[in-house]
């Protein structure tokens, strides 16, 4: 019989019980209980979460295998391979009593992404704050992977995650996630997104201290480095472009490039301007009516239908106010009602 150190094993067992096995199993129901894997889960889900923590416990867990598919995305073509409930209910319970604390310890304040209290918003206002230091002679450089989780090197991966993640049989467990599909990491699952968020933090580290930059920051594979001028600007991609390398990494030279700081610049589909008195932030208005006319047929849907829940309809709605102009804030308002004074106003 295999031993373990006490302290090993209450560290495993704190993630890995039958009580956070089924708590993830409600987590991971929500939104999607209409669908036919989480009702079958859920028809006997204690003997389904016994039959998990046992696979666990024994080293014998190993993901399903699932066909993948394309999906196309702003011209884009991308293989996403779907996660099936029984393996995203042992993903969420790992990632919620151990990854996401082991990735917060890694990663800087400027990353941010699918990290709790680092959404889209986290990352608006930490560029508004950099550009808002920054003097007007300054330069604007950014920055963006190609192939992203594709590139994404495993055995690379794993030695960073050596640090945070101690304990043997949690590591065991995230390699045979992670390693379950070659190469790179799988769109469709939660451990690999808080795994490409932490990724490339070298880089994150070693460029936000260089020569001459007033501010920079990361939103997954898309990077914004501000700049005192043009000199520190090249140089800091020519240091991303190094420190990519170094990682398996490769800068997409299209969305690559530097320009004067006065000039309108988009970070995750936000347009920037900075001026002499302000930073002004505008959402395309395309992108906002888009969904607006998403959320009304959904408000509609739910006005004949009660089990339709607008909490997440509204939240993301209300995101453009805080970062939209008056015009597209007086649009959601007739939708939703809003309670904050919307910035442009």
């Amino acid at each position: 019989m295999q031993s373990f150190e006490i302290g090993e094993l209450n560290e495993f067992a704190a993630c890995f019980n039958l009580i956070n096995l089924m708590q993830a199993s409600y987590e991971c129901e929500r939104g999607v209980r209409w669908k036919m894997q989480p009702q079958r889960f859920a028809n006997n889900r204690l003997t389904n979460c016994n039959k998990l923590l046992r696979d666990i416990e024994n080293g014998t867990y190993k993901p399903m295998a699932v066909k993948s598919f394309p999906i196309y995305e702003r011209g884009k073509t991308r293989v996403v391979k779907p996660v099936t409930f029984y393996d995203r209910v042992a993903q969420r319970c790992f990632c919620d009593h151990v990854l996401v604390d082991s990735i917060l310890k890694m990663v800087s304040v400027e990353c941010s992404a699918v990290l709790p209290g680092r959404g889209l918003s986290y990352a608006f206002d930490r560029v508004r704050s950099h550009l808002e230091a920054a003097p007007m002679s300054g330069w604007v450089a950014k920055f963006d992977f190609s192939a992203y989780f594709a590139s994404i090197d495993q055995d690379i991966l794993l030695d960073m995650m050596r640090w945070p993640i101690r304990d043997e049989r949690l590591f065991r467990f995230l390699e045979t996630v992670i390693t379950a599909d070659s190469p790179g990491l799988e769109l469709g699952s939660h451990i690999s997104q808080l795994c490409a968020a932490a990724y490339p933090t070298k880089l994150d580290s070693v460029v936000s201290r260089a020569p001459g930059v007033v501010g920079y920051h990361r939103y997954m594979d898309d990077g914004i480095i501000i700049c005192r001028d043009r000199e520190s600007a090249l140089a800091a991609l020519e240091l991303s472009r190094k420190i990519s390398r170094d990682l398996k990494l490769t800068i997409n030279p299209k969305k690559t490039y530097a320009n004067r700081i006065d000039q309108p610049f988009k970070f995750c589909k936000m347009r920037f301007l900075k001026t002499s008195g302000e930073v002004r932030m505008r959402v395309p208005k395309k992108q906002t009516r888009t969904a607006c006319r998403h959320a009304r047929n959904v408000k509609r849907k739910a006005a004949r239908d009660d089990r339709i829940d607008l909490g997440p309809v509204k939240a993301s709605l209300l995101g453009y106010v805080n970062h939209g102009d008056a015009d597209l804030s007086r649009l959601v308002s007739s939708i939703f009602p809003i309670d904050s004074k919307p910035i442009g106003a």
